[in-house]
């Protein structure tokens, strides 16, 4: 049996701190280009007048136009090595049209093409009549925009075609992944609520050759399932978000105020790309989403082809510092926002994808997960649309907004507060203002405290002693500024080199750990191991519900010194936790030169968060080249408590360098000035966890 490439399921082959380079120079415009796209994708279907019915869907055109950021920020696809059909365009006649002309008339032997459909999928009879070969005598088929409608009503675009197609593209070139965001299943569910099926019901017509003249391409031999010619399998990778009998979910994310429709499994692969490095093989990626979305949506990722083939064939950079962007028309759209502590009028350099600078932008709207920009110092030349990078600079401007509902009960809550806000902290009354915070007062003058734009709930500590709800209110700011100071401080990471690595213990080191903490402790299942030097949205881990999960952490320095040691464990949920030392002697975290240190890190998987979202961790490694107490993380379980002890104890020959001191203060820590003032040399890496909850059978 033939791989069908309109499969009975939902398909997608393609985010966040750091972003890897795009891929090598590109072809000259007299060679066949390195890369090339067609992305497909139908939200507003004519209504059909002759056979069956289907609904418009939500996400398809948010699913092509993520893709072919992907495409461009993350591998570095040009603009003309991309075409977006988009509802009207993606009418019969344009599909067959556009991957003749886009893809086979302009691949070379090492040209890597996808192709992308995200719409309605559906059946109609199989006219070859070849039963053994298709389900129930059925051709699976798009839905194309304007399939059966009219006088003589337009048929889907069946696979049959595709094939055909796909015979001719695979003569020219071996690297083809094919990428279909439909299903046929019938019945799914996009969104809550909000019942779209990417299914339209079986049609009556079949597809023949005799349907496609006037537009079928004269070059292309129109394959059957009878035809001998369909015994050999085509070297096309293919993989599905599920199996006939599932569904296919959609992703609804909040996005410039709005909640927006992803496909599930195009939003994680998106987020899986971005981690990836060269080498990385298609199984490999099926692999991480399938860990990602399986834990969230009734959906088994499914995957066929050569799929030990490496993405892209490996022709795109090792990871670079900052964050994946994209310059159109002097405007920037960045791939990190306030969750990767980003902010409102903040200065980020823009490198091309050499490492060369370009110049200086300026942050004006900052949300979860995205942000965008202008130029706050443009080149002396025009700048020409591309994938960059964009690194944050200087000194980070101190200054967090605070959205206050206007009302009676509010007003009376400010006139109380009067004189008692921080300086750093102004209020704004205007829903439509973009915030950093967000206040909702309960009844008997509680109060809810929201991190915005991720709309994470900030809970008050419950260990000090409150004078006044006002306190506690000002005492969670005050929280909230120092714990986004301290994740902030991996923006510099000093002068002492660490190489961290997460592994998962084996063998006698997972007896030890067991012998030391419990017969019911397991290594964690990894699905990316990953070697870090800065921090990044990087390996992923299963949690089992029923046991404890653990990694190793291995620290490594490059000194020629010995340095001391300490690691945190920072969440999303503003917990942080001493996790080495275990108390405050000297000698228990002095690492020589060469030598590996090992941290046990159990694992939690904490619950989704705002919009679903899995909650990252941070393991943030501190090297000092003096002894640095931290020992009050130890002693309080109130972040806001241990950084005032540590504040209190350091004063001595002992002291924290400036840097980390004032990041433990809540004060600026990006400046040159706390650098060149220190006098001291440390170092701070990191690395993040994302530890996602056990699939519940």
């Amino acid at each position: 049996m033939q791989p069908r490439f309109l499969p009975a399921c939902c398909v997608v082959v393609f985010s966040a701190l750091a972003w890897p380079a795009a891929a090598q120079e590109l072809s000259s415009s007299d060679s066949p280009p390195k890369r090339l796209a067609l992305c497909i994708g139908i939200n507003d279907y004519q209504s059909p007048e002759f056979e069956g019915e289907w609904d418009d869907l939500h996400g398809c055109l948010n699913d092509v136009d993520l893709v072919a950021w992907t495409l461009r920020a993350r591998f570095g696809f040009q603009n003309n090595e991309i075409l977006i059909l988009r509802d009207q365009e993606a009418t019969h006649q344009g599909i067959v049209e556009a991957i003749h002309q886009h893809l086979i008339s302009r691949a070379g032997p090492e040209t890597e093409v996808v192709l992308w459909y995200s719409g309605h999928g559906s059946r109609v009879p199989d006219a070859s009549g070849q039963i053994g070969e298709e389900a129930e005598g059925k051709d699976s088929t798009w839905i194309a925009f304007d399939s059966r409608r009219g006088d003589s009503p337009v048929p889907d675009f069946s696979d049959d075609e595709l094939y055909s197609l796909l015979h001719v593209l695979c003569q020219k070139t071996s690297q083809v992944t094919v990428v279909t965001d439909c299903c046929h299943s019938g019945g799914i569910t996009r969104g809550p609520g909000m019942p779209r099926g990417r299914y339209g019901e079986d049609g009556t017509q079949p597809v023949t050759a005799e349907e496609l003249v006037g537009f079928w391409p004269e070059d292309i031999p129109f394959l059957d399932d009878d035809d001998p010619r369909r015994a050999a399998a085509l070297p096309v990778v293919h993989i599905a978000a599920c199996a006939s009998y599932q569904q296919a979910d959609e992703h609804w994310i909040e996005q410039q105020g709005e909640e927006k429709a992803y496909g599930a499994l195009t939003w994680y692969l998106c987020e899986a790309l971005q981690q990836i490095e060269p080498g990385t093989t298609f199984q490999q990626l099926a692999a991480s989403a399938s860990q990602r979305i399986e834990r969230r949506y009734d959906q088994d990722v499914q995957a066929e082809g050569p799929l030990q083939r490496q993405i892209f064939s490996g022709r795109f950079g090792e990871a670079l510092p900052g964050f994946g962007a994209v310059l159109d028309d002097d405007w920037f759209e960045v791939q990190a926002g306030a969750l990767h502590m980003l902010s409102h009028g903040e200065l980020l350099q823009v490198q091309d994808l050499n490492g060369q600078p370009l110049g200086l932008m300026k942050l004006e709207d900052v949300r979860s997960q995205q942000s965008s920009g202008g130029w706050a110092e443009p080149p002396n030349s025009s700048t020409p649309n591309q994938a960059v990078r964009v690194l944050p600079v200087g000194e980070k401007q101190e200054s967090y907004s605070l959205f206050v509902p206007p009302g009676e009960i509010e007003d009376s809550w400010l006139e109380d507060l009067s004189g008692q806000l921080p300086k750093w902290l102004h209020v704004v009354r205007d829903s439509s203002s973009s915030s950093d915070f967000r206040l909702e007062l309960r009844d008997q003058g509680r109060f809810l405290l929201w991190a915005m734009p991720a709309g994470l709930p900030l809970a008050p500590s419950r260990t000090r002693g409150f004078t006044s709800i006002h306190q506690e209110f000002l005492d969670l700011l005050e929280v909230e500024r120092r714990f986004r100071a301290f994740m902030d401080l991996v923006r510099h990471p000093g002068d002492i080199g660490l190489q961290l690595e997460i592994v998962s213990p084996q063998g006698e080191r997972m007896a030890h750990l067991q012998r030391r903490f419990g017969e019911n402790l397991q290594a964690a299942k990894m699905v990316k191991p990953v070697s870090a030097g800065q921090a990044g949205l990087g390996p992923l881990y299963v949690q089992d519900s029923q046991e404890i999960d653990v990694v190793d952490l291995h620290i490594r320095h490059q000194s020629k010194t010995s340095v001391h040691l300490a690691v945190f464990m920072l969440s999303e949920d503003r917990s942080v936790t001493l996790l080495y030392p275990g108390s405050a002697l000297r000698r228990e975290n002095a690492l020589e030169p060469e030598q590996v240190l090992q941290v046990p890190v159990q694992l939690f998987a904490n619950p989704p968060g705002p919009g679903g979202r899995f909650l990252r961790d941070r393991i943030l490694v501190i090297a000092t080249q003096e002894f640095a107490d931290f020992s009050p993380f130890l002693q309080s379980r109130s972040f806001l408590a241990a950084s005032d002890r540590i504040t209190a104890r350091t004063r001595g020959k002992e002291k924290l360098p400036p840097a980390i001191f004032r990041a433990l203060k809540g004060r600026k820590t990006r400046g040159s000035a706390d650098l060149d003032a220190s006098g001291w040399e440390y170092g701070v890496h990191a690395v993040d966890l994302v530890v996602l909850p056990a699939k519940e059978n």
